[in-house]
């Protein structure tokens, strides 16, 4: 009897040794494979929000790869005082990153572990990957370089991949004062970044169809997508939009335009203001302008703006949401409102189209691109105008640089509209306006503002948009 306990023991010992080494072994076979993710969002506590469901959605679906190591962050958190959203800072946070590859994400997004991971598979050998636009003629937003100069960049919208070993080798060699010696100006950073790699390690973008934009088509498959850019709603969809008369409309404009650009407002996005003001450096009964009392400069237009946001609080009129916009700028005041019911007019908030411009070495300033139209709330306006920092060091200095400064030192953050857009629709990748429903362009050069209007802009009958209000309301305009 005791022989027989003793071997029954030694044969469990044995069993379990047995059972573990060959556990070990599949362990061994079982090639990990490293990622990090991480999520581009504003810095804003709702879009922090929307950044965290997009992080919880990718991290859910690590259980059923026991190959993936996987690391998510937010940018915002992360990353609180870089300025991340140009992508070569962060570059500086990853140069010793084991990662074999890194996947940045827009907010906007949805993310398919497994896709992801036959993408990489397949493209192994591959060092950026994602969904390419290129450019068929010279662009202003690319400062007007020939279209072959990068003939690939990336859709940010969607995301892109880089492999480990890129990041560390342009990591090792990144300076950013030469970056910032050699780029000024922040604009189309996908493009911007794309084409420093290039230049500079010759990396180039790999195109994938992974890398996936939902578009209007409801039959358009996005089954084997590993990034779906979604539309760029950071509230639910269905809140009411912000009604008309919270928003009142200032225009900048001057005796020259008044003839050739005033008529094109008129006959397209104004008399869907409730309440609005057509500042000029001449009152003109004709054309329904007021003096703005500032003389009128053929650049920069400080002076001139930060006018206008004054005045706008005298405004008899009660509003809680200022749009500034040139007079060659073309919106969709519905889409607009829509955007701006996220977000609370009680607080501080700025929104428009994010470029950015060196005012140092090592700071970058964010900035709303005036011509693409900007957008404050009330509480907003009052700290500009209250603010010893806001203040033009001539009249023509330019107007969105000084109110970025003003805003970075107000330590307030601008939230990119990503919908929003500083140049006129040819100016763009066809790639790049595919899925999106702009809010806005700007620029009549060489272009029919009037038709660009109706094609990208103008919002369809049956869409349901602008019936909220009545058409007797719609004749209700304070235009002066």
């Amino acid at each position: 009897m005791q022989y027989s306990i003793f071997y029954v023991l030694h044969l469990a010992i044995y069993l379990l040794i047995l059972l573990t080494q060959g556990q070990a072994e599949v362990e061994k076979e079982v090639e990990k494979i490293n990622i990090s993710v991480t999520i581009l969002n504003e810095r804003h506590k709702l879009h922090e929000e929307k950044a965290l469901e997009l992080l919880n959605q990718i991290e859910s679906q690590v259980k059923d790869f026991p190959e993936l190591v996987l690391k998510v962050q937010v940018a915002s958190t992360a990353f609180p005082h870089q300025p991340y959203w140009t992508l070569y800072p962060l570059l500086e946070e990853y140069e010793r990153t084991k990662s074999d590859w890194l996947l940045f994400v827009d907010e906007y997004s949805s993310v398919d572990v497994k896709n992801l991971l036959a993408v990489i598979k397949e493209k192994k050998d591959s060092s950026f990957i994602g969904r390419s636009l290129h450019d068929i003629e010279s662009s202003v937003i690319h400062h007007y370089a020939a279209p072959g100069a990068l003939p690939r960049y990336p859709d940010l919208r969607s995301g892109f991949v880089l492999s480990g070993d890129a990041v560390r080798r342009a990591a090792a060699k990144y300076d950013p004062v030469a970056v910032a010696s050699g780029n000024q100006f922040a604009i189309d950073v996908g493009y911007e970044f794309a084409l420093w790699l290039l230049e500079n390690f010759e990396i180039s973008l790999d195109h994938s169809d992974a890398f996936c934009v939902r578009g209007a088509l409801e039959d358009v498959k996005l089954d084997g997508c590993a990034v779906v850019a979604l539309a760029p709603r950071v509230c639910d969809p269905t809140l009411p939009a912000v009604q008309r008369s919270d928003l009142h409309v200032s225009v900048k404009t001057y005796s020259g335009n008044h003839d050739t650009r005033l008529p094109v407002l008129r006959s397209t996005w104004l008399p869907g203001a409730l309440n609005f003001r057509i500042y000029s450096d001449v009152e003109d009964a004709a054309h329904g302008t007021v003096q703005s009392g500032v003389p009128n400069t053929e650049r920069g237009h400080c002076a001139k703006t930060l006018t206008i946001l004054r005045q706008s609080l005298e405004r008899p009129q009660p509003w809680r949401w200022l749009l500034v916009a040139d007079d060659d700028t073309l919106i969709s005041l519905p889409r607009l409102l829509s955007a701006l019911s996220c977000y609370s007019a009680d607080e501080a908030v700025a929104l428009g189209e994010m470029y950015g411009y060196r005012a140092a070495p090592h700071l970058l300033v964010p900035y709303p691109t005036g011509g693409s139209g900007m957008v404050f709330s009330r509480p907003m306006v009052e700290l500009l105008i209250e603010s010893s920092w806001c203040k033009c060091r001539s009249a023509d200095e330019p107007d969105d640089m000084l109110l970025g400064m003003c805003l970075h030192r107000l330590g307030r953050s601008l939230v990119h509209v990503r919908d929003m857009h500083q140049a006129s629709p040819k100016s763009y990748a066809a790639g790049r306006l595919y899925g999106s429903k702009p809010i806005s362009f700007h620029g009549f050069w060489m272009i029919d503002p009037v038709q660009e209007y109706k094609k990208w802009l103008k919002e369809k009958r049956n869409s349901g948009s602008g019936k909220a209000q009545s058409k007797k309301n719609s004749r209700s305009k304070d235009e002066l």
